[in-house]
């Protein structure tokens, strides 16, 4: 229970409690109930606290009045009283407060003392006997519990207040009843206590505002004297030491080292003699208290009290805590201790406490303290090993650490912590618990690669080790500044450029001082590539720049060609720069380059997609930058031409200057020498679209033209071999035939079957695509009108031949094909034919110019046949080649 809990308790109320009324009287109960409350508690603990507010004698015994104090279950403690009191005193002492309580049945309004009696050991036992046996414990530091209810009453600890009475008491007894009388110096009222002893002598004590004074005497019983300022207090007779106490050990082990003869090892408070050594035992001579024992103390022990044999005295003993400050030889602060606990001595003895070098980060440097034994406890003097860690100092040469120099890991007794290079110096730890060499890391300057430096034990025993620039030359390396092998390995991974690699490098100073006339070559390690040291490139300084050459090395069949990039290039930067290097600038790396063709490539080209294919507007390419676009974005070159500058990527397409859609695919750019000395940009054209106007067949395969026998599949074999022909043309050298073939179905809309573009490119899918794609449910007379619609063919219209049944005459479509007819046939009737398996054609040539109608033959041969001669002129042969196609729209015609 402790003293701030009573003082808090200002709302208390009262309780059932059980009372000790007197030597030879039993205990009542007390019925106690809070009026203004109406509230009744269950007692479960309960003490009592003398007063000195009024003394009488009972012949040998002592009246006193005393304060009672229950603790309920609620754990609240509170105060009964009884008698009367003047109101003036309860407010000096916040023990004190009023509270009104039921007895018996009648009300009582007024108390707030109760007069217990106190009597010798001789006379009753559990009194005063059993009150200095509970404050042994106290005055060994453990708490003084209350008593259950069924017990007798006990002392607890009060304020240690002057002007709090109970304390007198308590201070008293905690004497043991004898000593020195300084106790009493303090307290504001006139005070006389006397307590007979068990011996027969009484000890009495008297005290006013002035220095108290103690006085023995011996029987008959004391007779309390009322004292005032200025009384003299009674002289006693001093008592004999009579009664013989020993006390001896358990563990004689552990104490057969320790003399406690030496002064100040053992008090007993006036009690007994000097101790006697005998055996492994100590004797005393003492005067026993009124309990028949006796207090004793052993330096750095809790106080215990004995009886007159104590075997094994170690049992009892309790550790009073204690605490040691480190040696200096641990390095730490003058407030840093190790603390050792209270607790039993079998408890701590060989115990050891854990003792720390107090080094951040490191979990190396800590020990144990050796293990206590009696001496220590004795002494408070715990013993300490060695240091387990010892400092020493790494002194760098001038310039070989910068401001933000840090040793990364190793330092600290092998913590993994970064320590700062302060000035060129730091300041390590190692551990007697590390291995023989010690590996540190060490960032030294910005841009080289971390050192692992080890050290020796025998080194670093020395207390300072001096690191050279010899000695870190082989170690210092500035970092690889790139991702890959070369400042452009990002235009190599795109195929943008083709790939280099380092082939020399230079360190410099910031004036130019080369380290060595030789540029070492940087190396392949661990999967990269990495930079020489600065041993390898004979350096005796610190150089602050570095300049890596990069050469061109051969490239994969898909990279761009090397005669387009330079051979090769350099980098000169900052070695303490950090930041990510950039890449090179692409356009650095290419080499600017004429464009054109070689004399028998532009012939070629010329027949194919020039003047000898009717393209007089456009006869060379357009080069681009990139991909084709269109002709307005590019710059032309003729085919006979070799001329300009360009650079990588380049690529061109022919156009004729009627469309937008090239006459070639969009070429890509490559490189060639052509018997010359120098180099130049060139491209391999494959035509896609044919020079000049379309020439048209028009199918429509309805009902009437499919019913006659082998009619279809004489018109598939007749388009077989249009095919066969565009394909054998275009490979024997022919200009691409500018033919489109539709087919027709049944709401007349017009169809590509495929073109003659397709027939010389790809000419087994145009043969599969013919199947798949005629249509078998035409109307028997296509839309004439329809065929000057169609986007592959408007404005751009030579020839028309129409293969269909051809029975259906309609006014309408009678009317376009005169419109049809006066277009195409003006300077050749051929432009413009019939095919048809019905006897149409004199009805169809009625109202029109005049054209080519013919009625297909009755058998499957003859209908092949005469489809197959109609179709195979459509095809252009080496022969038909002309210089000059017909005019068309010229759009942007080159200067």
């Amino acid at each position: 229970m402790t003293t701030t809990r009573w003082q808090g308790s200002a709302f208390l109320v009262l309780c059932p409690l059980l009372l000790f009324l007197g030597a030879g009287e039993s205990w009542g109960q007390l019925l106690v109930k809070c009026v203004e409350r109406n509230e009744r508690l269950n007692v479960t603990e309960y003490a009592v606290a003398l007063s000195s507010d009024s003394w009488r004698s009972r012949g040998p015994s002592v009246s006193a009045t005393a304060v009672v104090l229950v603790k309920a279950a609620n754990e609240k403690v509170y105060p009964v009283a009884g008698g009367s009191i003047d109101r003036s005193r309860v407010q000096q002492s916040p023990l004190l407060v009023q509270c009104d309580y039921e007895r018996e049945g009648y009300l009582r309004r007024s108390g707030f003392l109760l007069e217990v009696t106190l009597t010798p050991k001789s006379q009753a036992r559990g009194s005063v006997d059993a009150l200095l046996d509970r404050l042994d414990d106290f005055s060994q530091g453990r708490p003084i519990p209350f008593r259950q209810a069924e017990s007798r009453p006990l002392f607890v600890r009060l304020p240690n207040r002057p002007t709090t009475l109970p304390n007198l008491v308590e201070d008293y007894l905690k004497t043991g009843g004898g000593g020195d009388a300084g106790f009493l110096f303090g307290y504001p009222w006139p005070v006389q206590i006397s307590i007979p002893q068990a011996n027969g002598f009484t000890s009495q004590w008297s005290a006013t505002n002035q220095q108290p004074t103690t006085t023995v005497q011996s029987p008959p019983p004391p007779q309390i004297v009322p004292s005032g300022p200025g009384a003299a207090p009674d002289q006693v007779a001093v008592p004999t030491h009579n009664a013989t106490f020993k006390i001896d050990f358990r563990r004689r082990d552990v104490w057969q080292n320790v003399n406690l003869e030496e002064p100040g090892l053992i008090v007993t408070f006036g009690y007994c003699n000097d101790p006697k050594k005998q055996g492994s035992g100590y004797f005393f001579l003492c005067t026993p208290a009124a309990d028949g024992k006796v207090p004793l103390r052993i330096r750095g022990f809790k106080d215990v009290s004995i009886s007159q044999v104590e075997a094994a005295i170690d049992d009892r003993l309790e550790v009073a805590g204690f605490r040691n400050p480190y040696p200096p030889s641990w390095g730490r602060g003058s407030t840093d201790f190790v603390d050792v606990p209270s607790g039993r001595l079998s408890e701590l003895l060989s115990r050891s406490f854990d003792i720390d070098q107090g080094i951040r980060g490191t979990t190396t440097c800590v020990d144990k303290t050796k293990p206590i034994d009696v001496a220590a406890i004795l002494n408070h003097a715990i013993s300490f090993p060695e240091p387990p860690c010892h400092r020493y100092e790494i002194v760098f040469q001038g310039g070989l650490t910068s401001p933000s120099a840090q040793i990364r890991a190793g330092c600290l007794a092998g913590a993994e912590i970064s320590v700062p290079v302060r000035n060129g110096r730091v300041s390590c730890w190692y551990s007697r618990h590390q291995p023989a060499s010690i590996t540190l890391k060490l960032d030294l300057l910005p841009g080289f690669g971390q050192i692992v430096q080890p050290l020796g034990r025998d080194a670093v025993s020395q207390g300072t080790i001096n690191l050279t620039f010899d000695q870190l030359a082989r170690a210092l390396v500035p970092i690889w500044p790139y991702n890959g092998p070369s400042l452009s390995e990002i235009f190599y991974a795109s195929g943008e450029a083709p790939r280099y690699f380092p082939e020399a490098l230079e360190y410099t100073d910031n004036a130019g001082r080369r380290c060595s006339p030789v540029s070492p070559v940087p190396t392949i390690g661990s999967g990269k590539f990495e930079m020489a040291t600065l041993a390898d490139a004979g350096c005796n300084f610190v150089p602050s720049k570095a300049k890596i050459t990069f050469k061109q090395v051969a490239s994969g069949p898909n990279s761009p060609p090397s005669e387009a990039f330079v051979a090769s290039y350099f980098d000169e930067y900052t070695i303490a720069d950090t930041r990510p290097r950039g890449i090179a600038k692409l356009d650095d790396l290419k080499i600017a380059l004429p464009a054109g063709f070689s004399p028998a490539d532009g012939s070629d080209y010329n027949k194919k997609f020039g003047t000898g294919a009717g393209n007089s507007s456009w006869p060379g390419v357009y080069v681009f930058r990139g991909e084709c676009t269109r002709p307005t974005e590019g710059r032309f070159i003729n085919f006979r031409e070799i001329k300009g500058e360009f650079k990588w990527p380049l690529s061109a397409a022919v156009f004729d200057g009627k469309i937008e859609e090239p006459l070639t695919i969009c070429a890509p750019a490559k490189i060639t020498k052509d018997g010359g000395s120098k180099p130049f940009f060139t491209f391999k054209l494959e035509g896609t679209r044919a020079v000049g106007p379309r020439r048209v067949i028009v199918i429509a395969n309805s009902q009437g033209f499919a019913k006659q026998a082998g009619t279809v599949p004489a018109l598939q074999e007749a388009l077989g071999r249009l095919v066969d022909a565009a394909y054998e043309a275009y490979k024997s050298g022919a200009p691409l035939s500018p033919i489109t073939v539709y087919s027709v179905d049944g709401q007349d809309n017009y169809k590509l079957l495929f073109t003659g573009e397709q027939a010389a490119i790809k000419r087994d899918q145009t043969k599969r695509q013919i199947g798949e794609r005629l249509d078998r449910a035409a109307t028997a007379t296509p839309d004439f009108q329809s065929i000057t619609f169609q986007p592959e063919v408007k404005g751009n219209l030579e020839k028309v031949i129409f293969v269909m049944d051809g029975s259906l005459v309609s006014q309408n479509n009678k009317a376009q094909l005169a419109l049809l007819a006066n277009q195409l046939t003006r300077n050749n009737p051929g432009n413009l034919a019939f095919y048809v398996t019905s006897n149409s054609c004199d009805e169809w040539r009625r109202d029109a110019r005049e054209f080519d109608c013919f009625q297909l033959g009755a058998s499957q041969p003859a209908r092949r046949d005469m489809l197959a001669n109609a179709f195979l002129p459509l095809v252009r042969a080496p022969a038909d080649i002309t210089q000059d196609g017909p005019n068309g729209l010229r759009g942007n015609q080159p200067q």
